[in-house]
């Protein structure tokens, strides 16, 4: 008898809790998720309240004369990361109401759920007209402009405009973006000798560039994305908005570029990846032999400046370089790589600070062709990639490795191999100190015009000068890496010896 009255208690518990979890089910119901999205570091999805106890605190608040289970608006909002320091949020109801609160202004501010309200907000300072019932989604927006940050237009002489995803979201950008039916595919299936067909797309939010600027198809409109994505804009191409970036979608959808850095308008028909295919042909084609100057951080508008006020009488002895694109982002190993490759970073695999080709360099081409090249630089070898680097360090502590990167060059031109780029970086280090137009930068400048004419007129062959990426102002000095004119736009020259 004990035995069947505990195999009686055993079998009521297991009852009451199938019924309880069926009730529980029947009481919750279908629960929508929530996306915190916009201008934040890390798109955030809340799929019910128990999923999010397993990362957040669930704390107990009294609401309307009832203790119930929320979540810390606060709390959430940081987890995501805000990537500037002024900032709105905006919750975005299911019927279209939006409230607007500021994100310095939620220390009392919680989320719940319910059958009844859905995703509602309570926020205890502010206005009951705060509190949205039926969120869908709450978007981060940026009030600040940076362009490090968003999607940013320019021209060859213009930073133009800079706009977030959080902006694009809310309609503060200068567009509202509108829904676009994506065709994804067809798919179909035969019973009875029928055919049944269906047609699946997606709702996008999307914008086209002529809502923000000016511009004609006609030019060469160039994209790029964070990771190295590098292409045309084509008519009917769209930008996608896709939680905290935006893509570009070719017509057709034959190209897609993700999180789109931004766009350069009439962009000039040369690039830095040139250097791979110039070389090469004077090494093959016209059996010479090539010397690149690779001047570090030297952008276009320093070119120019520098020969106006006489801090470069070399280069100014020289034909007029052409203006070409460097790649985004405008860092050294991004620049190199693309020289040396001849392709973008999506191909090169080089699209921030790798080191590792997964394409085959020049050096490696050339080698394999018995040619004999070399890369004179720093104390750090920048890319890895069948190089034979040259390390050279500041011995004499003069502040600059460059008067040894020289003395080294003219060592290596004595050899007279096949290749040789030489990578001077003073003019870098000292932007970055300074600013880009400063005294000591076009002293820095002067110093490797010198150094240049010095190993051009020894050199028996072919003179390419360039730059891996140029730099802009700030309030500390001078900065790059980000998706500006000053940063992107960087000079290219090619010269034969002074006997030719």
């Amino acid at each position: 008898m004990k035995r069947v009255f505990i195999i009686g208690v055993v079998v009521v518990i297991l009852l009451t809790l199938v019924f309880w979890g069926h009730f529980k089910a029947q009481s919750e119901g279908y629960i929508p998720s929530l996306r915190i999205t916009g201008d934040v570091a890390t798109c955030l999805t809340i799929r019910s309240m128990a999923e999010a106890a397993d990362t957040w605190e669930v704390k107990r608040i009294e609401h309307r004369e009832q203790e119930i289970k929320a979540l810390s608006l606060q709390d959430l909002i940081a987890a995501a990361g805000l990537v500037t320091k002024s900032n709105k949020i905006l919750l975005v109801g299911r019927d279209g109401l939006v409230a607007e609160i500021d994100a310095d202004t939620l220390a009392e501010s919680y989320l719940t759920f319910s059958a009844a309200n859905g995703w509602e907000a309570m926020n205890h300072k502010h206005p009951r007209s705060a509190n949205i019932k039926e969120i869908k989604e709450i978007i981060v927006v940026a009030r600040e402009n940076h362009w490090d940050y968003g999607f940013n237009i320019i021209k060859k002489d213009k930073n133009v405009m800079n706009i977030t995803p959080g902006q694009a979201y809310s309609g503060t950008a200068p567009f509202h973006p509108r829904l676009y039916r994506h065709f994804e595919g067809r798919s179909a299936i035969k019973h009875d000798d029928r055919v049944y067909e269906t047609g699946i797309f997606t709702l996008k939010r999307v914008f086209e560039l002529g809502d923000l600027v000016e511009f004609c198809y006609s030019d060469r409109n160039l994209i790029m994305g964070q990771r190295g994505g590098y292409g045309l804009l084509e008519k009917g191409g769209l930008f996608v908005l896709k939680g905290n970036h935006i893509n570009y979608i070719s017509a057709g959808g034959k190209q897609e570029i993700e999180k789109v850095r931004g766009v350069l308008l009439n962009a000039p028909d040369g690039s830095i990846m040139d250097h791979y295919h110039d070389v090469l042909y004077y090494i093959q084609d016209r059996n010479e032999r090539v010397l690149t100057f690779l001047l570090d951080g030297f952008g276009w508008h320093q070119y120019e400046y520098a020969i106006e006020k006489g801090y470069a009488p070399f280069l100014a002895s020289l034909e007029k370089a052409s203006k070409v694109t460097a790649l985004y982002p405008p860092i050294t190993n991004v620049g190199l790589a693309a020289m040396i490759t001849g392709k973008p970073p999506e191909y090169s695999g080089v699209y921030w600070r790798q080191r590792d080709l997964i394409i085959p360099s020049l050096f490696e081409v050339l080698t394999e062709q018995g040619k004999e090249a070399v890369l004179i630089g720093g104390s750090i070898k920048v890319l890895n990639g069948g190089i034979e680097w040259v390390l050279n360090i500041d011995k004499n502590e003069s502040g600059t490795v460059d008067d040894e990167i020289f003395a080294s060059a003219l060592h290596h031109l004595e050899q007279k191999p096949d290749f040789i780029m030489v990578h001077f970086h003073s003019i870098d280090d000292t932007g970055e100190s300074y600013g880009d137009l400063s005294a000591e930068t076009m002293s820095a400048i002067k110093t490797v015009d010198g150094y240049m004419a010095d190993l051009a007129a020894r050199w028996p062959g072919r003179v390419i000068i360039t730059s891996d990426h140029g730099m802009h102002s700030t309030p500390d000095g001078g900065q790059h890496g980000w998706f500006r004119f000053e940063d992107l736009l960087v000079p290219y020259l090619i010269i034969g010896h002074p006997d030719d």
